[in-house]
């Protein structure tokens, strides 16, 4: 994986976190929906971000496709 993607998956999953901690529940999970649009559920990143979301207490369902 180039840096490029490494940073942006990183980045993507500090926003979900942040928003998460601020108590933003719907600005957390559409950061979810953006970074599952980039980096789908099936790849590595994309579980990496469900798992997140999951630790975090965010619904995942019907984004695990």
């Amino acid at each position: 994986m180039s840096l490029r993607l490494r940073l942006e998956s990183t980045g993507q999953m500090q926003l979900v976190r942040s928003y998460a901690v601020l108590n933003d529940r719907d600005r957390a999970a559409d950061a979810l929906k953006r970074g599952l649009a980039a980096f789908p559920p099936a790849g590595e990143q994309g579980r990496q971000l469900l798992a997140l979301a999951r630790e975090l207490g965010i619904a995942t369902e019907g984004m695990t496709q």
